[in-house]
This record gives structure tokens, C-alpha cells and sequence, in this order.
């Protein structure tokens, strides 16, 4: 009962957005010419320590158009995007209203981040005279979406309506009255307060509607239904329109974790992998209530996208995710369950503790692919095909040795040298806080990480306080996550060489300073075990060195060559390169998976 007392007194701390009340429509006009228009009010509060002249706001959907800073990024307007105007997606204010001001003549689009004038999904609005701190502003907005064809996490499929990212949203003010309001990237995502939503909507009635909140009326009249949903302490909403879901209910709870309702919303032909759904989601709630905490909502909803919409999968949103499934995915790949536990683990990192996705992505991906790992290695394999077998950690340490590192992992997420920001963020993020839960043990490193979720529970934390915190319970290790998280590269250990009865020990890359451990065996028999740290060592035994190990508990996962930690005078060149290349086999296979 403890563990749910933190949970008791962020419910009346919100930070800038106090709340929205919307009233929208779902209008369908063609396959791809669909809108969704409406009006939002939000009750803003300046809490801010100086006054504020100006509110600047998201408009996501206008990344789905030509010129858009996102286009850009992924190399320009898709070719056949060119052709079809009517798959481009946009977003519009239409009136703007603050205190019953209208403030609609001052609306203009800004570029903060890179200059770009033809980007329009940043717009900012100047007050008539300054909000004060803890003055409150009534803000009303009229707006109309256009969602793209499916593209990047939302839009329109077959008879499937994804709308994510589809309102006018504030940008989340600092203490010191600075704003971070970024434009839409291909790479980082989304930072928001923490609000009350209440959402009225107005859609088909053919069509089965669900959201990420609590459903509290639902009326049918003729062709069209109207559900209205509430939901307190999220910073996002999104909802889904599918004419073919089926709704599948289930429960879970332990002694660490209250009752949560589990809602999975399947396409017709993925009914036979709603078992693999709903074990996942069991295992994640299982891991994080024992390891971290309870999970905090009652409700937990799982999107099974339709085959027109699959790059809707694969995505978090507070107490709603998305999923992704094939009709003939055998149970030897374990993709269903990865992804259904990845982004489970999202509504601890970006969820409840929400950090900034644009310009620290690592704490939410990086920490939540370290329990993503964890979590899928309780399953004996993530990969069993044929005899062929590899786990997830081996999956992850596989795409670490293989890929380039030009920037730090703390890097704002557009800023990343191109094709790099998945294995700084995620891979060897997840790896490095594996090595250091190997270092200090595993009942050690998850307290520690338990009182980073306590600590910063509904609230915008950064590395600082991340290391902070965690530092307070693991002591100084600032030698691995310095050079790890501050330093472009990596870090290689070898066995440099052998001579008769001298070793000499080598670390490469970064300047990564932990206990490295070595066994040493000489001919007569005997091991030598210490512990390694620094530079190089260089280390007589007295007998004939006949083996050498460096850290033969495989501790240190951020090793960027583990081929090279082993030597023996009985192994052959031959067989090493052979070694060599099974594992770079294994990585280009692995790498073909969904």
C-alpha cells in the first residue's frame, strides 16, 4: 500500500495546461479525404516564474505536407505522395480565442529549430498584454484536420482511422519562461503537460471508436454515434476508428499490482494472436509492478492495426498503445510480444515520468529498451526458427557492435548523424544501463531505478536528475555513464597480446573507467583472477600463459568486440574467422525481422 501513496499527491500538480474540453467530428468524404473538426478550451495557467507575452502551439499534422521540415528529413514528399494531393495531411486554427479576445490576426508559424519557412508545424499566438505568473487564460480554439494516408503513426487506412497528434497543442513552459515547442521531426517525438482531457465525439456509427480514456457515455442515433471519454494526469490524447475491431477484455492483478482492466481492440483475422497479446501485456505489468512500481491507471488498451495501417504500430500513447501482428507469424518469432512489451513499458518512461522525447529521447526509449530486454529475456528465446535460436539481449548487442556512433546519446533527436539515432537512443543506451545493473546486481540497479520513477512520477525529469538519483543509490559512476552518455563511439577491451608468460591488456574507444574482471590460466594449471582497471596493463604470471579471459561473466554488454576478450593457445585462426562470420550472419537475419 506504500508504493501507491506517491501516486496521491501529483493528482492536483499540473503544469501549464490545466486541462481540455473538446467537442469534434470525424468526417469521411473519401478513402483519403477525411477531416476531423472541432473545438478545444483549455484552462492554461502561467507557472512560469516571469510574465509570458506569447503561447506558441503544435500542429503535427502539417509534418504530412510538401516542404515540411519531417518530409525534408526523410529525403523529401514521397514520390507517389507527389500525385495524390489528397493524401497529404494539414492542420488548420481557424479562430482563436484567449479570454474571449480574438487573437486570430496575430497567429504566425515559427521555426525554432531549424529556419525552415516552409515548415508549418509550429504557430505561435501574441498575448494583448503579458500573463503574470499564476495568471489563468481561458483559450479557445476552432480547427479542422485533414489526416494523411497513413504514413508516420496516424492518418487513414481501409476503413481504419488513426488520429494521433490531430489537435492544437501548447508547448510546455519552463520555470525560467522559456519554451519547448519543437517542430516535428522524423526523429523524437512528443513533450506535453499533464492534463485533464475530457472528449466528445462525433462519428459513424458503422465504425467501433476507443480512445485513451475512460468511456463515460456512449449514444447511437440513425448513422452517426456520439462517445464522450475522460481521463485525468495524461499529456497526449488519441483514438481509433476501425469498422472491423473486435474488443477483447481481460484482467490482471498481483499483490504488487491493483486490478487493471486489459483492453485489446483486434483485426478480424489477428484473433488467433490475441493469446500472445494479452500474456505479453500480463508478463510487462508483472515486471514493472514488482520491479518499479505499480502500474498507475486502470485501464490498459491495446491497438491491433489493420495491414492497411501497419505504420500506426509500434507506438505509445498514456494508458493506450499500439501493437503489431501478422496473419501467419509463427509463435518462434517473437515479434507480437516485443513490440506489445515495448511500448507497455512506455507508460512508465514517457507516460509517468515524462521527459522531453525531442532533446533527451534516451530516457524514455533507451531506459524502456533496457526493460524491454529484461523483460523478453524471461522468454527462452526471441527468435526459434528451425534449430536457429537467438535472444533479445543477443539481438540488441548484435545491432550495437554493428552500427556507427558520430554523436553522444545526449543529442537532441534531429540532430543525430543520419541512420545513427536508433543505435545511440535505443541500443546503446540499453546496453550501457545493462552493463551497470551487471556491475552493481540487479535487486541494486532496479531500486535504484524504482526511486527515479518515484521521485519524478508525473513530472518533466532530465539526465541530471536521472544520474542524480540514481548515483544516490549506486555511488559514483560517473567513469561509465560520463564517457557513455557525454562521448561519441565506443569502447573495446582486448587481449592485446601474449608472450610466453606476460600479458598485456588493452582498452580501446572511449575512456570507460569500471572494474574489468580477467582470469589468466598458466601451464601448470593454476588461475589467476583480478581485477582490471584502466588504460592497459601489462601483467607477468611467471609460468607460460596457455589462456586469457577478460570478463568472463559477460558483464560488460557495451563491449564493442567480445571476439577479441578471449585467447587461447589451443584456438586457431580459422576458427575465429569462422566464429566471425556465423555472428555476422546471425546480425544481417536478425536484421530481416519485422
Amino acid at each position: 500500500m506504500r508504493k501507491l501513496i506517491f501516486f496521491l499527491a501529483p493528482l492536483l500538480l499540473f503544469s501549464g495546461v490545466i486541462s481540455y474540453k473538446m467537442e469534434v467530428a470525424l468526417e469521411i468524404k473519401g478513402r483519403y479525404k477525411v477531416f476531423v473538426k472541432g473545438r478545444e478550451i483549455i484552462q492554461w495557467e502561467n507557472n512560469a516564474q516571469v510574465p509570458v507575452e506569447r503561447i506558441p502551439f503544435h500542429l503535427y499534422q502539417n509534418a504530412f505536407r510538401k516542404g515540411s521540415s519531417f518530409m525534408k528529413e526523410i529525403g523529401g514528399l514521397p514520390r507517389k505522395w507527389k500525385k495524390h494531393k489528397e493524401w497529404w495531411g494539414k492542420e488548420e486554427i481557424k479562430r482563436i480565442t484567449v479570454n474571449g479576445n480574438d487573437l486570430t490576426g496575430t497567429l504566425k508559424f515559427t521555426q525554432p529549430d531549424d529556419g525552415n519557412s516552409e515548415d508549418r508545424t509550429v504557430a505561435e499566438i501574441t498575448l494583448p498584454e503579458p500573463a503574470e505568473p499564476g495568471d489563468q487564460l481561458t483559450i479557445e480554439v476552432e480547427f479542422t484536420t485533414k489526416l494523411p494516408k497513413v504514413f508516420a503513426r496516424s492518418g487513414s487506412g481501409v476503413g481504419y482511422y488513426f488520429v494521433s497528434q490531430w489537435f492544437p497543442k501548447p508547448g510546455v513552459l519552463l520555470d525560467d519562461g522559456k519554451w519547448v515547442c519543437h517542430q516535428y521531426h522524423r526523429n523524437g517525438e512528443f513533450f506535453a503537460d499533464f492534463s485533464t482531457y475530457e472528449v466528445k465525439i462525433k462519428a459513424p456509427s458503422d465504425l467501433v471508436v476507443t480512445a485513451n480514456g475512460e468511456l463515460v457515455k456512449q449514444e447511437k442515433s440513425g448513422k452517426n454515434q456520439s462517445l464522450l471519454f475522460r481521463q485525468d494526469r495524461i499529456h497526449d490524447f488519441v483514438w481509433v476508428a476501425d469498422k472491423d475491431f473486435i474488443k477483447v477484455e481481460d484482467r490482471f492483478s498481483s499483490p504488487k499490482q491493483p486490478e487493471v482492466k486489459i483492453l485489446l481492440f483486434i483485426q478480424p483475422d489477428h484473433l488467433r494472436q490475441k493469446g500472445r497479446y494479452l500474456e505479453a501485456i500480463k508478463r510487462a505489468l508483472k515486471f514493472y509492478s514488482e520491479k518499479i512500481g505499480p502500474y498507475p491507471y486502470k485501464r490498459i488498451t491495446i491497438i491491433d492495426p489493420d495491414i492497411s495501417a501497419m505504420r500506426t504500430s509500434g507506438m505509445e500513447y498514456p494508458t493506450l498503445i499500439t501493437g503489431g501482428s501478422l496473419y501467419l507469424l509463427p509463435k518462434g518469432i517473437k515479434f507480437t510480444e516485443d513490440v506489445t512489451i515495448h511500448e507497455f513499458g512506455h507508460q512508465y518512461w514517457y507516460g509517468v515520468v515524462a521527459n522531453n522525447e525531442t532533446d533527451e529521447a534516451w530516457l524514455d526509449e533507451g531506459v524502456n529498451t533496457f526493460f524491454e530486454e529484461n523483460i523478453m529475456d524471461t522468454y527462452p528465446w526471441f527468435f526459434d526458427i528451425l534449430g536457429y535460436r537467438a535472444r533479445d539481449s543477443e539481438r540488441l548487442r548484435l545491432g550495437y557492435i554493428k552500427s556507427t556512433y558520430a554523436d553522444p546519446i545526449i543529442t537532441p533527436s534531429w540532430k543525430f548523424f543520419p541512420g545513427t539515432y536508433s543505435a545511440n537512443v535505443y541500443t546503446k543506451t540499453a546496453l550501457t544501463l545493462e552493463t551497470w545493473k551487471r556491475l552493481v546486481g540487479e535487486d541494486k540497479f532496479f531500486s535504484a531505478l524504482s526511486e527515479y520513477y518515484r521521485k519524478y512520477a508525473f513530472s518533466h525529469p532530465t539526465s541530471s536528475d536521472f544520474f542524480n538519483t540514481v548515483q544516490q543509490y549506486l555511488g559514483d559512476w560517473s567513469g561509465l555513464w560520463k564517457p557513455m552518455f557525454y562521448r561519441a563511439g565506443k569502447v573495446n577491451w582486448k587481449v592485446y597480446g601474449v608472450w610466453g608468460r606476460e600479458v598485456i591488456l588493452l582498452r580501446q574507444g572511449l575512456d570507460v573507467e569500471v572494474p574489468v574482471e580477467v582470469e589468466v590460466e598458466t601451464q601448470d594449471g593454476k588461475k589467476h583472477s583480478f581485477v582490471w582497471e584502466g588504460k592497459w596493463l601489462k601483467k607477468n604470471f611467471g609460468k607460460k600463459v596457455v589462456k586469457v579471459s577478460i570478463d568472463p561473466k559477460e558483464k560488460l554488454m557495451i563491449d564493442a568486440n567480445p571476439f577479441d576478450n578471449r585467447w587461447s593457445r589451443k584456438s586457431s585462426i580459422p576458427s575465429r574467422l569462422a566464429w566471425r562470420f556465423l555472428v555476422n550472419i546471425q546480425a544481417i537475419f536478425l536484421n530481416l525481422l519485422p
